[in-house]
């Protein structure tokens, strides 16, 4: 059985099915770390698809050069914190205007 890093090295390449092993073994694992996170089932399931497109995207200039759920992890958690900011309510001290 091929490491992630293996896999990785072959979906730079161009192997699909390389990177959609890496999907397998690890989906469930990004959606939980993006739930906890967000504390929201469906854009935890966002955050885990756009996670592994910008994985996909990078797999060309991947150097495994620690760990690749290292990796996949901190991907995860910087989109969650993204996802989060956007979320956070806008303050102000006057009340909204009304037609």
């Amino acid at each position: 059985m091929p490491t992630d890093e293996e896999l990785m090295q072959a979906a730079a390449k161009g192997d699909l099915n390389a990177f959609e092993q890496i999907v397998l073994r690890h989906q469930q694992t990004v959606w939980a770390v993006a739930h906890r996170f967000l504390g929201d089932s469906s854009e935890a399931e966002d955050v885990a698809q756009d996670a592994f497109l910008k994985i996909l995207k990078a797999a060309p200039r991947y150097r495994p050069s620690a760990a690749f759920r290292t990796f996949l992890i901190r991907v995860v958690s910087r989109l969650c914190m993204d996802r989060a900011r956007k979320m956070r309510p806008v303050y102000t001290d006057a009340p909204p205007r009304t037609a």
